[in-house]
């Protein structure tokens, strides 16, 4: 697990480090220089021309000390200032000062098309207004070059916090932030604007960062190990058995891709039922999956009531249409099933009106709704939830007591408490039709094979995304399908795993 800040988080971290434990401001400002020197020696030789743009903040004074580590090292390196140095930080001084020692000089404009390489030092991740003026000429200046562009903790013009452009933001190639994730990296566009992206340790103390909590976090590679253990001593009975309520004439694909994936992912038995239409096309699909069909909306129910009662977990809403069987079937799970509960699809499109059921519900619940079908859920609009989606996903769970899943580029998850879920694995080949009824399947069988529901929600939202990165290596992002992830779950899962 890894821990993602906002702005306002990363500076009281920052702020705590340096007044209550007593690291020396300086100290951590000449470890982040010497984090960003040890990348660019690694990568680029003593014959780039390089540009460090400075601010006046704290932000420059971490270019300050880069660009005299460079100068010492022999790099052919220029250091320009924007802003008043009689309004600078007192640290920014201080490095302004080592440089002027040692003889070296900063000038107030540079011709970017002369360099390889230029460095961002104007603004860092406190930056909360809109970037205007001669600022942004600056930045847009920047952005017309064809150098390769490094940004120092944050670039400028993007929000740590929301990823939002402030007016204008810098396109960079590369990103160092320094201690821990921010979010505006992490989230779109500020992703984008980011480039790659290195976390460099610079000695925030761990216990600063336990105690101040950052909001949200991220699971990485390690987090696998939380996947359901197998036993040697076991039978399909032992991971647990799945029934996916999906599918309506002429939508088996749905059904497909949930059941095939919920096996993939550690269920021992995967029933589907769905309309009769689809019997033929889905035995010869997935002839491990128990077949059941119904006629009629009476018939759906009646079978529904009659083969939850073995299955842990269920999935209810896939390729089903906003229909009266899909209203029917919704209703009569949210009074009476007691086990796991993913409501994906057009069973989000229709929950709008079981609204008032759901903090009685029985079932442990997840729904997984895609931005639209979220809007529906929460009854605003698209813009309102961009405004602040932790907000709305975290009140939504906490008053009707379930897990809230919002798909979107950066997944979200929160099941009402303080801790947000960011996803951060996942590529834009995977918006494609049939991905998130695998990202339902898998949830279900993690879930079948011994997780808790919010768990399982997590995980499977976070190895769904690496699926996606794996298929990637092979198709690209434009030829990528929701076949493809099902084909690559295996891989997931045998990455740096022991055998169970």
């Amino acid at each position: 697990m890894k821990y993602i800040t906002t702005s306002a988080e990363m500076q009281a971290i920052d702020r705590t480090s340096i007044e209550e434990i007593g690291i020396p401001g300086m100290v951590l400002m000449e470890k982040a220089a010497l984090k960003m020197y040890d990348i660019i020696v690694e990568r680029f030789d003593r014959s780039k021309k390089i540009c460090i743009v400075a601010g006046i903040g704290n932000n420059g004074g971490d270019g300050l000390a880069l660009g005299r580590m460079l100068l010492e090292d022999g790099y052919d390196v220029t250091i320009q200032i924007e802003g008043n140095t009689l309004r600078a930080s007192d640290q920014f001084m201080d490095q302004m000062n080592i440089l002027f020692s040692l003889g070296y000089m900063v000038v107030q404009e540079a011709d970017y098309e002369e360099y390889d390489i230029l460095i961002d030092g104007i603004f860092g991740v406190g930056l909360s207004r809109e970037v205007g003026g001669h600022y942004a000429e600056v930045i847009q200046a920047m952005n017309q070059s064809d150098a390769y562009k490094i940004a120092i903790d944050a670039p400028s013009g993007i929000c740590c916090t929301t990823g939002s452009v402030l007016g204008t933001a810098l396109k960079c190639d590369m990103t160092v932030t320094f201690g821990l994730m921010k979010r505006g990296l992490l989230l779109y566009p500020g992703n984008d604007y980011a480039g790659e992206i290195i976390v460099a340790d610079i000695g925030f103390p761990h216990a600063v960062v336990k105690r101040l909590c950052p909001t949200a976090y991220t699971y990485d590679m390690e987090d696998l190990a939380l996947l359901p253990k197998r036993k040697n001593d076991s039978h399909k009975g032992t991971y647990g058995k799945v029934l996916i309520i999906a599918g309506t004439t002429n939508m088996a694909g749905a059904c497909y891709f949930s059941a095939k994936a919920a096996y993939l992912c550690g269920s021992g038995l995967v029933e589907i039922l769905t309309t009769e239409e689809n019997r033929t096309i889905l035995q010869s699909l997935i002839p491990e999956a128990v077949m059941t069909t119904y006629r009629s909306g009476n018939e759906a129910l009646r079978l529904v009531r009659e083969h939850r009662k073995a299955c842990k977990t269920v999935v209810i809403g896939p390729g089903m249409g906003q229909n009266d069987i899909t209203r029917t079937l919704l209703e009569d799970m949210l009074k009476q099933y007691e086990g796991s509960l993913i409501i994906d699809a057009d069973a989000c499109n229709v929950l709008s009106e079981f609204q008032e059921m759901l903090p009685d519900a029985k079932a442990d619940i997840v729904i997984t709704p895609h931005m639209k079908e979220a809007s529906r859920i929460l009854g605003i609009s698209i813009a309102q939830i961009n405004e602040d989606p932790f907000a709305c996903i975290c009140s939504y769970a906490k008053e009707n007591h379930l897990t809230f899943v919002l798909k979107n580029a950066r997944t979200l998850i929160s099941s009402g408490e303080r801790l947000t879920f960011i996803n951060s694995s996942g590529n834009n080949g995977m918006s494609t039709g049939g991905s998130g009824d695998v990202l339902t399947g898998m949830i279900a069988g993690l879930c079948s094979g011994g997780l808790d529901i919010t768990e399982a929600a997590r995980l499977g939202v976070y190895c769904h995304g690496l699926a996606g990165d794996l298929a990637r290596k092979e198709k690209g992002t434009y030829s990528l399908l929701a076949s493809d992830l099902l084909n690559n779950i295996s891989g997931v899962f045998t990455q740096n795993i022991p055998d169970h």
